[in-house]
């Protein structure tokens, strides 16, 4: 059993990956119980600091005749990149024309009705760059993605990192819950119809993390 110290930008995926496991192996693992607890389900979105313990591996021998060739298939569980295209409106952009560049790949489709991006994208991806159709008074939207920098909704950098994507001029992304973000509370409670109180309660939560997947 080895310990794992997450970094920024770490999440399960990434990390089963770079030991050969699936998420996840790693992530029922027993040893990982308490970091189920606080971290939800899935463990997609990790705390710098957070220890994760990895099973040791299990040998596996296969039979085969020595005087030929043989090939072994490693297998792998891409992770999916959903996003979804809104306009100023905040209203879904269905079937416009988009390209997700990362590394030696670029990737072109359209999104779906409800204007959303799905693509499989290797599990310790860090950065990728969307480019989606504009209208006619615009031009083409270019989105710099950096992937895995997400705070868990739970902590206070997280909020804040989540109103700003959500369009929230959070400039006040430094932890704690100030009357900057007691301000941006209130905007984003008052454009979802929740009782403008400022404060992070658990309607506000529920609903932020319902607006932004996660």
């Amino acid at each position: 059993m080895t310990k794992y110290v997450a970094k920024q930008g770490d999440c399960i995926s990434s990390i089963a990956y770079s030991y050969g496991f699936f998420p996840d192996t790693v992530w029922n693992a027993p040893e990982n119980e308490r970091l189920r607890t606080r971290r939800g389900e899935n463990g997609r979105i990790l705390k710098a600091g957070d220890v994760v313990f990895i099973p040791d591996k299990r040998q596996k021998e296969v039979s085969a005749s020595t005087d030929a060739k043989h090939r072994f298939r490693r297998k792998g569980v891409p992770e999916i990149l959903r996003i979804q295209i809104l306009d100023v409106y905040g209203k879904p952009r269905p079937n416009v024309a988009y390209e997700l560049d990362f590394g030696l790949q670029c990737r072109k489709g359209q999104t779906d009705g409800d204007g959303m991006v799905c693509e499989g994208i290797p599990p310790n991806l860090k950065s990728a760059k969307l480019i989606v159709e504009g209208d006619e008074e615009a031009g083409e939207y270019e989105y710099q993605l950096n992937l895995g920098g997400l705070d868990p909704a739970e902590d206070n950098v997280g909020i804040q990192m989540r109103l700003e994507n959500l369009g929230f001029d959070a400039s006040v992304i430094n932890g704690p819950i100030d009357s900057k973000t007691n301000e941006l509370l209130r905007r984003f409670q008052h454009r979802e119809a929740l009782a403008e109180t400022g404060e992070f309660d658990a309607p506000t939560r529920d609903r932020l993390k319902q607006l932004y997947g996660c």
